[in-house]
């Protein structure tokens, strides 16, 4: 039987209702010096015995949560309930991986990143600044995720695509390829965004639509009375504003309910959109 590498020590913390060791290295392995000391775990069944993870600094792993192969957890940075971080993945700063989320491949979250619900983070997918990804989303491949964005539901976010400033993703939406989704724009309802395209600013893509290059949709701003912004979707045609999401008459129709200026300024901008 393989000699273990570390043990707990008798320096306790109380956290959150659990009561936590922090641990001892008993022997070499990895970067890691017989005597360092590391992070606070609650039991051995948070930390393998195996392979070189490890718990650094003042970072916590307890509850059912489990740390293996070559995976590190450090800085401030707490893993616990369920989740699993393992393979060679990196959780550090004040990040927070917890419920059933699984963390692995060559994956990152850190800074205050939050990954939890069932969420899967692989590849050389990386979450940081003040991100959430939760529900049963998968963020994989090169995908990039920060700036306070959002990721929820059955999302998926792969290839080397961006997510950042407040963006968000939901329903069982899809965003890979190159493309950037940045800005306070919303991706939703099992939409798709893909190859080079950019997303930005207030753009919401709602409806199973399709975006495949910059040219399959348009966004405006309501500057004469909310200054919102409203977006026409050329895969179904359709336009979104607020809460509205429908075909053009339907936006007109709502528009002139309103006041016949509204009307008047959203006909301009569908007459302008049908004359591309």
């Amino acid at each position: 039987m393989e000699e273990n590498k570390y043990e707990l020590t008798d320096e306790t913390i109380e956290w959150k209702g659990h009561i936590l060791h922090r641990i001892k290295a008993i022997k070499n392995f990895g970067n890691i010096k017989k005597g360092c000391i590391g992070g606070f775990i609650e039991s051995e069944e948070n930390l393998s015995q195996d392979g070189d993870c490890w718990v650094y600094n003042n970072a916590k792993v307890y509850g059912n949560a489990r740390v293996y192969d070559n995976a590190q957890v450090y800085g401030n940075a707490q893993v616990y309930r369920n989740a699993i971080i393992y393979k060679d993945a990196k959780v550090y700063g004040n990040a927070e991986v917890f419920d059933f989320a699984n963390v692995y491949d060559n994956a990152k979250v850190y800074n205050e990143a939050q990954v939890f619900g069932s969420a899967k983070v692989f590849g050389n997918a990386d979450i940081s600044q003040y991100s959430t990804v939760c529900g049963n989303t998968k963020i994989y491949g090169n995908a990039y995720i920060y700036g306070y964005s959002n990721i929820c539901i059955s999302s998926e976010i792969y290839g080397n695509a961006h997510i950042s400033e407040h963006a968000s993703i939901m329903g069982s939406s899809k965003i890979f390829g190159n493309a950037s989704v940045y800005g306070k724009a919303w991706i939703e309802d099992s939409s798709i965004v893909c190859g080079d395209t950019q997303i930005f600013g207030g753009t919401v893509i709602r409806g199973n639509s399709l975006v495949k290059e910059n040219n399959d949709y348009i966004t405006f701003q309501d500057n004469w009375n909310k200054m919102c912004h409203f977006t026409w979707t050329k895969s179904n045609n359709m336009w979104t504003s607020g809460s509205f999401h429908g075909y053009r008459d339907e936006l007109l129709e709502e528009a002139y309910e309103f006041s016949k200026e509204n009307g008047d300024k959203y006909t301009k901008f569908i007459k302008f959109v049908e004359n591309l």
